[in-house]
């Protein structure tokens, strides 16, 4: 049975019942997320159009692990590190990490790709943090060995740590194999759409991952994204009325 944290559980740990978020830019509680599956935002944006190029032919045979492609572009000299130039973008590597193709990861690691490489304008995410959000662990420890950064900061639009992420998808193995690597727990969230750790956790209900963030002293009260934050009691509360609903 999955288990929820209720309001009382944060305040215990000291949250502050009177802080307040700004009021959000639009009836929605949540900003629309990059759908890692897809390449596209939640409203179905198209994958390429005349204003918005779609990836290239290497980047969506990474995505997809076609590892007979991907050694047939780079053979043809496709470049390795290309950056799909739409608003939700991904190289190579980001698309094969989304997609947990380990033999592609492997193959772009080795031929040059780079391991930190940002992600697009919105919600650009490297390949970690993408890992991350999965809870690839297989792919997780290749990256790290490959010099991959747990403390890469969040991107500025919907961007997320590494851990971030994973207490957003709500990894619990994922989570608790990067704390190993004692990351910034309270790293600050994204300008915009942004979340910390803990409201990430909080946001997705998980008590396992919120209970270990705030043994390691996450900060209960950190304070929300300037555009479309969230607090974690905010986040429990909601949960906790929609399951009092039920």
């Amino acid at each position: 049975m999955h288990h929820f944290f209720e309001p009382h559980d944060l305040l215990s740990n000291g949250a502050n019942a009177h802080y307040r978020i700004a009021k959000l830019p639009d009836s929605r509680r949540m900003a629309p997320k990059f759908s890692f599956n897809t390449a596209q935002t939640e409203e179905n944006a198209p994958l390429g159009t005349e204003e918005e190029p779609g990836p290239s032919p290497l980047q969506t045979a990474a995505g997809v692990g076609d590892l007979p492609e991907v050694v047939i572009l780079l053979q043809a000299g496709a470049e390795i590190n290309l950056l799909d130039p739409g608003w939700y973008g991904l190289t190579a590597l980001q698309a094969a990490c989304r997609g947990g193709h380990l033999d592609v990861v492997k193959l772009l690691l080795e031929k040059g790709a780079d391991v930190n490489h940002p992600g697009g304008n919105n919600g650009g995410r490297t390949a970690l943090q993408v890992a991350a959000y999965f809870g690839y662990m297989d792919v997780l420890e290749i990256l790290l060995a490959k010099g991959a950064r747990v403390d890469q900061a969040a991107a500025r639009y919907n961007g997320r740590t590494a851990l971030q992420a994973a207490c957003e998808g709500g990894k619990v193995k994922m989570v608790r194999r990067l704390l190993v690597e004692t990351p910034d727990i309270n790293a600050k969230p994204a300008f915009n759409s942004g979340r910390t750790a803990l409201q990430a956790a909080c946001e997705a209900g998980n008590l396992a991952i919120v209970s270990d963030l705030l043994e390691r002293g996450a900060d209960v009260n950190a304070r929300a994204a300037k555009y479309k934050g969230v607090t974690a009691l905010r986040e429990i509360i909601l949960i906790y009325i929609c399951l009092r609903l039920m």
